[in-house]
């Protein structure tokens, strides 16, 4: 009745659903016959499911995270960003409050938020507006994968990053992490 989740950065993983048979030789040695498991679920970031699909890799759902489950720390390490720097406080500011109103805000609402801030300057707001932009291409954010659907008894979740683009994978990688763990 264990749950088992991993972030696979390599796209390996899925492959637990198939019997090993390249070793089968070695098995065989140890008295074993290679076997696949049944109850490994595949998650990819809900954007790139087609992707997977195309490339024939057996995939069971789509994962996505909402904007709002992360903390303005959260969004500042993922920007690699400084409490102190104008741009850290600009989106720290805008973020706790949306957070102060419980709001379920989307990317799109906090980059509202952010232009309509009337106390941060317009190049602040252009390089929140591009980095909230480019995030929302990461393809992991929208309405929130329930941490019931991934974290089951006797399941095996793998929660497939490997596709994300280089520039962005480990911020969006550590995200991904950040919420499952405190989850």
């Amino acid at each position: 009745n264990l749950s088992v989740v991993f972030i696979d950065t390599m796209g390996i993983f899925w492959s637990m659903k198939f019997p090993n048979d390249q070793q089968i030789e070695l098995l065989e040695k140890w008295n074993m016959q290679p076997r696949g498991f049944d109850n490994v679920k595949v998650y990819v970031p809900h954007k790139q499911v087609e992707e997977f699909q195309k490339s024939n890799i057996p995939i069971d759902f789509g994962i996505s995270i909402a904007p709002y489950e992360f903390s303005a720390e959260d969004w500042l390490l993922a920007f690699n960003l400084k409490r102190t720097e104008s741009t850290g406080i600009a989106l720290e500011k805008n973020i706790n409050e949306l957070l102060e109103l419980n709001q379920k805000y989307t990317i799109e609402d906090l980059i509202t938020k952010i232009k309509d801030d009337a106390e941060t300057p317009d190049e602040i707001k252009n390089a929140l507006n591009n980095m909230l932009t480019v995030a929302n291409q990461w393809g992991v954010f929208g309405e929130g994968t329930s941490i019931e659907e991934i974290i089951k008894p006797g399941q095996i979740s793998v929660v497939d990053v490997s596709r994300l683009r280089q520039t962005e994978a480990w911020s969006v990688r550590n995200l991904i992490v950040a919420i499952i763990a405190r989850k």
